[in-house]
């Protein structure tokens, strides 16, 4: 029964390698789905060949709602454009530096 247990445990670790792999491999990239044109939704970051906002995709997450129900909404969305919005978002998150404030309630 252990060695059963042993064999499983280390089986995971190499399938999460794998798909780990996979994914780095399969990475995309924001800036292949992420425009500013002044010209278009006022130069804000929006999805490329679309007048879809990047902060409504991150809003919509944050809301809850699924990928599907997103794409539902917004039916000119496919799923690499909400994951180019996540990284565009944690980009974000990464290059800004937010001042500590405490709790003055």
């Amino acid at each position: 029964m252990q060695k059963l247990i042993i064999f499983s445990a280390i089986l995971k670790l190499k399938i999460n390698s794998l798909i780990t792999s996979i994914i780095i491999v399969n990475r995309m990239i924001w800036k292949d789905y992420v425009t500013f044109d002044p010209k278009v939704c006022h130069g804000k970051a929006c999805i490329k060949g679309t007048r879809v906002f990047v902060s409504i995709i991150l809003d919509c997450l944050a809301e809850g709602m699924s990928d599907d129900e997103i794409l539902i909404n917004y039916p000119s969305l496919k799923k690499e454009h909400i994951q180019a919005a996540l990284q565009y978002g944690a980009m974000l998150a990464r290059e800004d530096i937010l001042p500590f404030i405490e709790n003055q309630g």
